[in-house]
């Protein structure tokens, strides 16, 4: 905030020091006795005309706004002794035709210094080739050959862009003074404007960033405007023999500097969250360069202007429309750290640029006659803005680099954090092959103990059961474990014929009795054989262990679409043990087993395992408790014919 108000400071009193030197520019020498001005609506008026039409006087700038018809501006000079030069600014006018009446003597009339009213000269970005001095003053120039008399000149504006103008009638010494004291600011204000933009291109070439694009971009908009409205821009193409461009560069460059102003700020404004029906009529001003290029296609270069002007003066209040209700800042809307610009950071800067161009809009649009000031306004708003927002976008670099560093951070500890889990898992893993490497043989030397003789029937019947519920147990925890890092192979698919694999499931567990097996087709799936199997012995196992003894369990296959897809529906119901039915929010949860069930030996897999791998061959897994009409309940399993990639 400190630096802030610093900048502030500094910006201040570059545009007093600014338009001092700009205001200190204009010189109306001690020649003019007065300056008067009318509107000629018609535009037909004629030198002879004008000593019937009433004048008004004019005190510095003329600001006749976007007319179709013409401004005079009447300037009566004393007697000279040496030439005077008449200077017109600003540069961007099209047309001023300059008349000279000499003074009259006793008992004669005024005479017209020229022939069948032609203008002693033709000022205006529409005839640089014809000015002698375009190609070396910034503004339009005329010389007045000295008179031991009084005379008049009637200067004629016609221009379809704003009737903005400012007479000056300077000695030579006065003249070349003005001129050395232009360029020199000009060179100083172009600088600015450059080196905001090298700026720009050097955090450019750290990381691409869209609002510091815009801003570049607004930045090479700038200086394209600002050499057109002081005439550089004549002056350089007049020197390459392409004078006449000036006029329609000037205009492009007025309608291009708007739509690039209201993208960089519409940019800018969107990441503090302002209204939404404010931030969307911002990001609309960008189109007023389409529609102002039709306009100029068709002929309505007028009316392309004044409505560019008109969006120029009103896009700034929504600017600051959007900087008073940035959503970034409210506590409870909150979800990411505060913005690094401060809300009275944002808040001034946009006061400050909707102030300023409206003071230099109003006098484009006709509706202040400014002084010296409505002509500089532009450029004084554009130095004045063009500092306050890279102040804006210094400290918005700084915290995106705070940003980036603290992500960096986090990236790293995220990084150690995954690399210690993945030690871990590793560890877990080499534990778990050891664990069931190890049990392995004491269980089949308990089998081989188990199958000697002197061993009662029933010992050795329950003794078995226990082994098998244990290597049952072993072999559910490392295909759990396998799961983790499965990756489906097609060189393992083969074609499975799933009628033949589920009778081949129920000899080897000597369920034949128990389960009835119901098919009207046979079916077949060309899959990883291995990993059909694990999920048929696993929807087996569960329903004979969780169901009634003896009750009946039953396993339909069928053919069966699902998508669009052809497949395989492989469906296992049971009667569920008394007061056992699974919680259905959570039966295919790892390690989940209901209270019930926790008498009996069991890992909590088999059904995760189920829904992994059914998943994994890009088929799915239902389950469907029983109800009232219906005392089973159903694990329904779906798996394609052939495998399919799913790309996520």
């Amino acid at each position: 905030m400190v630096k802030f108000n610093r900048f502030l400071l500094i910006t201040l009193f570059s545009w007093l020091t600014l338009h001092v030197a700009w205001a200190n520019n204009h010189t109306n020498g001690s020649y003019v006795d007065a300056v008067d001005s009318l509107y000629d609506s018609s535009g037909q008026l004629q030198i002879e005309d004008l000593s019937t039409i009433d004048w008004r006087p004019l005190n510095g700038v003329l600001s006749g706004g976007f007319k179709s018809g013409a401004h005079w501006v009447r300037i009566k000079i004393k007697a000279h002794d040496e030439p005077l030069i008449l200077r017109i600014r600003p540069a961007f006018v099209d047309q001023v035709k300059v008349f000279l009446v000499q003074g009259k003597k006793h008992g004669e009339e005024p005479k017209l210094e020229t022939t069948n009213n032609v203008p002693l000269g033709i000022l205006g970005d529409q005839s640089l080739p014809s000015q002698e001095y375009a190609s070396t003053s910034l503004n339009g120039r005329l010389v007045i050959p000295p008179s031991d008399q009084t005379r008049t000149l009637f200067l004629q504006l016609t221009s379809v862009s704003s009737h903005l103008l400012l007479a000056e009638v300077q000695t030579l010494e006065e003249a070349s003074a003005f001129e050395q004291n232009q360029h020199l600011l000009l060179g100083v204000y172009l600088g600015f404007l450059l080196t905001f933009a090298i700026w720009a291109i050097a955090q450019l070439y750290l990381g691409y960033d869209k609002v510091i694009a815009a801003f570049l971009v607004k930045q090479i908009t700038d200086l394209a405007y600002v050499s057109g409205f002081t005439g550089l821009t004549g002056m350089v193409l007049t020197r390459a023999g392409l004078g006449s461009w000036a006029d329609l560069a000037f205009s492009l460059s007025v309608l291009t500097v708007v739509a690039a102003g209201t993208w960089f700020h519409a940019s800018l404004l969107s990441e503090f969250r302002p209204y939404k029906w404010a931030i969307r009529l911002l990001w609309s001003g960008i189109f007023m360069l389409p529609v102002g290029i039709l306009l100029f296609v068709v002929g309505q270069m007028q009316l392309a202007l004044l409505m560019n002007t008109v969006v120029a003066n009103l896009f700034p209040i929504l600017t600051l429309i959007c900087a008073l209700t940035a959503g970034a800042y409210r506590e409870k809307s909150r979800t990411v750290s505060p913005p690094g610009i401060s809300k009275f950071q944002l808040i001034v800067t946009y006061a400050v640029f909707a102030l300023s161009l409206q003071v230099a809009t109003l006098p484009a649009l006709g509706l202040w006659a400014g002084q010296e000031l409505a002509l500089n306004a532009f450029l004084v708003h554009g130095l004045l803005t063009s500092l306050l927002l890279l102040a804006l976008l210094m400290t918005r670099a700084k915290q995106y680099e705070r940003n980036r560093l603290e992500a960096r951070a986090q990236m790293n500890l995220m990084e150690q954090e995954v690399r210690l889990l993945s030690e871990k898992r590793q560890e877990q893993s080499q534990f778990m092959a050891m664990l069931v490497h190890e049990l392995k043989t004491p269980l089949s030397v308990i089998r081989m103990v188990l199958g000697g003789l002197g061993v009662e029937p029933a010992l050795r019947q329950a003794a078995s059961r226990a082994v098998g519920s244990m290597s049952d147990v072993i072999e559910r925890c490392r295909q759990a474990e396998m799961v983790g890092d499965l990756e489906i192979q097609a060189t393992k698919f083969e074609a499975i014929n799933l009628q033949d694999l589920s009778l081949d499931l129920i000899e080897e567990r000597e369920l034949s009795r128990r389960i009835r097996l119901e098919m009207t087709n046979p079916v077949s799936v060309t899959l990883d054989r291995t990993l059909v199997k694990v999920i048929l012995s696993n929807l087996l196992d569960n329903a004979n262990k969780y169901s009634p003894t003896g009750s009946l369990i039953t396993l339909r296959l069928e053919a069966n679409t699902h998508r669009d897809l052809q497949g395989a529906l492989l469906e296992v119901s049971n009667l569920p043990n008394a007061g056992a039915t699974p919680d259905p929010e959570r039966v295919f949860d790892k390690y989940y087993r209901h209270a019930s069930a926790q008498r009996d030996t069991g890992s909590g897999l088999g059904l995760f395992l189920v829904r992994e791998l059914a998943s994994r061959l890009g088929g799915w897994v239902r389950y469907d408790p029983p109800s009232q009409h219906k005392p089973t309940l159903s694990f329904r399993v779906w798996l394609p014919l052939q495998y399919k990639e799913v790309k996520g």
